[in-house]
């Protein structure tokens, strides 16, 4: 699945930015094809962790987050900076289990690596995510001050 981003939707301020999560989409096609058919589900119960769910979730974060991230850089809030600290932790988490949980059963040595070479190009990806909502938040702050607290 290539991913499109929406034409209307709000600018990132730099091209790194903006092709930040369609990196990250195109790194997890590679991770569906490198699994191969291990990335379906074939009747396996709803309560079980698979690889294809744990790229679905991926996706899904990416999706979501991906105007989410727009937004808030070009609009910075407190509400908005937390939420998306908690998606990129969820995010980070869901990485983290495909890194940890490579193909059983592969004896290809070229297709371990790369796996493992996907896992890693995705969590920096997410790495990148964090680092720009942390600038934008610090950056936000200098400029008006610290946020009040929530309630």
């Amino acid at each position: 699945m290539q991913y499109q981003p929406h034409s209307d939707s709000i600018q990132f301020p730099t091209p790194e930015l903006q092709q930040l999560f369609p990196m990250l989409h195109l790194e997890l096609g590679c991770l569906r094809y490198l699994l191969g058919d291990v990335a379906k589900d074939v009747s396996v119960p709803p309560d079980v962790v698979t690889h294809a769910r744990m790229l679905e979730r991926a996706e899904w974060l990416f999706d979501r987050n991906y105007p989410a991230l727009a937004l808030f850089l070009a609009y910075p809030t407190q509400r908005l900076s937390l939420t998306l600290v908690r998606e990129v932790a969820d995010a980070t988490a869901t990485i983290a289990w495909l890194a940890q949980h490579p193909p059983a059963a592969r004896h290809y040595t070229d297709v371990n690596d790369e796996y493992a070479a996907c896992c890693e190009r995705i969590q920096s990806g997410i790495s990148d995510w964090r680092l720009s909502v942390d600038i934008k938040r610090a950056m936000h702050d200098l400029e008006y001050g610290p946020p009040e607290p929530l309630h």
